[in-house]
């Protein structure tokens, strides 16, 4: 399944994207119970909320929920009420807008580290964006009015763990376990700013695109050999592969859950590729008109456009 988030005529809904389509999970599943002679709205919303975060914390119920309202819509008479939509004609939200944290790992792939010109590390790297940076598929990245922000600002592909279960000490063994899925975060960066400021750097608003679905792990294929790519303008910026990560995602799971207790909703950034703006000659930062499209395998294309904040 791949989750997405959407603009419904009623607001912000779940759904589920197959193929060109946009399934309306919450309507499809109400449907589902009422060709089965239950009519009670209190058992979609406790199932199938509108939120991804409730969603996740529903567990194996929610996903067989989901799966029985996709096999419904995908067999329904055409004459009942909308539930699929085509996907061009609604507005994707980031799949998950109030994540309960935001990790970061850097220094994760061997490419970026040469370039930066450091060793790999021993351990991951890792740091925190507030939630408030998020932002969804086809959406403004603002170049900060911010006087210091206005010059070097800069784009990180990164493949991003979705966290589906509690966690807190899980073995690299088990990690997998604990995975909901996977989606694309835009690690946008200030350079101005230097580590340790990694959170006037990484921190901005807008500064963390998501989206455009979580793809369950099950749909995801081998997480250890996805192909990578972004561009800038339709010009490729960066290309790798995940099998060039410096920590594998059961490391990446395992060593944060020693540290803090994961949950249903936390998203995990696990680091970007070679090819970072400012590490090229000379160095190419993005500028108000820019499309950004970053793109994962078996995921899709996060498409976004910057603006100069108002």
């Amino acid at each position: 399944m791949k989750l997405v988030t959407f603009k419904g005529p009623h607001g912000d809904r779940l759904g589920a994207l197959v193929g060109g389509n946009v399934v309306d999970l919450a309507a499809a599943y109400a449907l589902y119970l009422e060709s089965k002679g239950a009519r009670n709205p209190n058992a979609v919303e406790c199932v199938l909320p509108s939120d991804a975060v409730r969603f996740l914390s529903q567990g194996e119920r929610a996903v067989e929920a989901a799966q029985a309202a996709l096999e419904w819509a995908h067999s329904a008479d055409a004459r009942r009420p909308p539930v699929v939509y085509e996907a061009a004609q609604v507005k994707l939200r980031a799949p998950i807008a109030h994540p309960p944290k935001v990790i970061c790992i850097g220094l994760n792939y061997v490419d970026h580290c040469k370039e930066n010109r450091v060793p790999v590390p021993e351990s991951p790297f890792f740091f925190i964006k507030p939630w408030t940076s998020i932002t969804g598929p086809d959406d403004p990245i603002y170049i900060p009015k911010m006087k210091k922000v206005n010059q070097h600002v800069d784009y990180e592909l990164e493949l991003t763990i979705v966290i589906g279960k509690q966690a807190r000490w899980v073995s690299e063994e088990h990690a997998y376990d604990v995975v909901a899925g996977y989606t694309i975060m835009n690690d946008v960066s200030a350079r101005d700013f230097v580590p340790p400021e990694m959170v006037p750097m990484k921190g901005h608003d807008s500064f963390a695109p998501l989206g455009p679905c979580v793809t369950f792990k099950d749909q995801i294929g081998d997480v250890d050999d996805l192909d990578v790519q972004l561009r800038v303008n339709g010009e490729v910026r960066q290309d790798s592969n995940t099998r060039n990560f410096v920590f594998k995602v059961p490391q990446v799971v395992s060593y944060l859950s020693q540290i803090m207790t994961l949950e249903p909703g936390d998203v995990i950034s696990t680091g970007t590729p070679g090819g970072v703006g400012w590490k090229r000659t000379p160095p190419a930062w993005l500028k108000a008109g820019d499309v950004i499209e970053a793109e994962i395998e078996n995921i899709g294309v996060l498409r976004n456009h910057v603006v100069s904040e108002a």
